[in-house]
């Protein structure tokens, strides 16, 4: 599956590295993933050392995204409602088959996140 097709359906934010490869930050929520897949994955293509996909927390996001462009805050404006739709999506029942218990914990998780990425609430213009 090529990348273009991978980030079919998902939310993502992009952004160039120094190295030129291409860092995309992929928004995973609804009912084709499993709780514990909701959530933000990198990945990294063209880098001359290959960076296997990986899962993110928030804060992690906001963090690389701020180190990557400090110039530029508008990203936030993207990672907050981003956040706050996985966060729907979990609530609501949007998501693949699972227990409970699974999606009340990484709601709990993902909440927590949210929280320390944001302790300000929503970002508003």
């Amino acid at each position: 599956m090529s990348g273009d097709d991978a980030l079919a359906g998902m939310h993502h934010i992009s952004v160039s590295g120094t190295d030129g490869s291409e860092w995309t930050y992929m928004a995973c929520s609804g009912r084709r993933f499993v709780p514990q897949e909701i959530g933000w994955i990198l990945l990294v293509e063209g880098s001359r050392t290959p960076i296997e996909p990986q899962m993110l927390t928030v804060e992690e996001v906001v963090g690389d995204l701020k180190a990557m462009l400090p110039d530029d805050e508008s990203h936030l404006g993207l990672v907050e409602p981003m956040t706050r739709w996985m966060i729907s999506d979990l609530r609501e029942g949007r998501h693949a088959p699972a227990s409970v218990e699974s999606v009340e914990r990484r709601l709990s998780d993902l909440e927590s996140e949210y929280e320390r990425a944001f302790p300000d609430g929503p970002q508003t213009d």
